[in-house]
């Protein structure tokens, strides 16, 4: 008889405010299911239910934690203090599959906006926050895409902090732009202010990067399973 799988828990960050907001998470953890051996696959939240807990009976010694976050910082601490004996992989925003898909998503945007990307910015929208580097993760996917010449300029922007998306006039060089959210959440940010910001503008609006068929790929080889 084989031994059991061990778990895998997939942690995104939440809210508490917005219903709904995990969607994408557990749009993730149904392909995974579905493409995987029987292992269980298990959704859990920073900012809403159900949280990750450091009682939770699925954390072990041979449970995977994968953070579905931009990157590191604050939060990916947070997650790897609740997550105690269970090995904690790097965010999903850290694997060079997941700045190919942003770009992916962006080049197709810019295609069916009828834009030429080599001529048009491109503006990544993240969430930011107070807690030191929060700014990080965003910036470094934006020196990695621009580092690739697939548009003219790369930008990383903020709704909670400097550089704030409202100003991103200021950062497309007047060339046409792309606006991809750097959100893996559907709470209102992803919902409202991102999109808001850029309504009736002209900038072409690239969907946040939350396909689970590509997201799936990237979790099974942070998780070691490919």
């Amino acid at each position: 008889m084989k031994p059991a799988r061990p778990a895998l828990l997939l942690v995104g960050h939440g809210s508490a405010r917005v219903a709904g907001a995990g969607a994408p998470l557990e749009a993730l953890a149904a392909r995974l299911r579905a493409d995987g051996d029987g292992a269980p696959v298990a959704v859990r939240f920073l900012r809403q239910e159900p949280r990750l807990r450091p009682d939770d009976p699925l954390l072990g010694p041979a449970a995977r934690v994968v953070p579905v976050l931009l990157g590191g910082g604050g939060l990916a601490a947070e997650l790897t203090a609740l997550a105690g004996p269970a090995r904690v992989t790097p965010p999903v925003g850290d694997h060079p599959g997941f700045a190919a898909l942003v770009e992916r998503l962006a080049v197709t945007a810019a295609a069916t906006g009828g834009l030429d990307p080599a001529a048009a910015a491109l503006l990544l929208v993240a969430h930011g926050g107070r807690h030191p580097g929060a700014d990080a993760p965003a910036r470094t996917l934006a020196a990695r895409l621009a580092a690739t010449g697939a548009f003219a300029s790369v930008s990383a922007l903020f709704l909670e902090q400097a550089p704030r998306a409202a100003g991103w006039r200021d950062h497309t060089g007047g060339r046409p732009a792309v606006a991809l959210p750097l959100l893996l959440a559907s709470g209102g940010h992803a919902r409202h202010d991102g999109p808001g910001l850029f309504a009736g503008t002209g900038v072409t609006l690239a969907p946040p990067p939350t396909d689970p068929v590509a997201l799936a790929a990237i979790v099974r080889d942070l998780a070691g399973d490919s």
